[in-house]
């Protein structure tokens, strides 16, 4: 998974990741690039389930498929991180405790 990375400053960090996550065996990455949907989403790379786009996100309370659908251009198989106030126009829900966590859904220092 890769997410927001605040110490990025250009795309070369994440090429290299990618790099590297390939010569691993990795085939897949989940972004968090839910504002590229829209130019990607239709490319034969992209997850689909059920000929819609496969996205998920760690947040997007209060967003619905067919916003996002809307929103994007492209049908979307919509699947946000799960919150138990979160209900209703969803296809699915996801569950991000992969994330390193502090325990107040906040990721550690980076001081071990």
């Amino acid at each position: 998974m890769i997410g927001i990375v605040s110490d990025r400053t250009s795309s070369k960090g994440c090429d290299t990741d990618m790099i590297q996550a390939k010569a691993l065996g990795l085939d897949a990455f989940a972004l968090n690039l839910g504002k590229l949907v829209g130019k990607y989403g239709k490319m034969t790379s992209q997850l689909t389930v059920s000929g819609k786009a496969f996205v998920s996100s760690f947040v997007g309370r209060g967003v619905t498929t067919k916003k996002f659908s809307d929103a994007a251009g492209v049908d979307v198989f919509w699947g946000p991180n799960y919150q138990p106030q979160q209900v209703g126009d969803l296809d699915s829900l996801f569950n991000w405790m992969a994330w390193l966590s502090d325990g107040n859904n906040r990721a550690p220092s980076s001081v071990l």
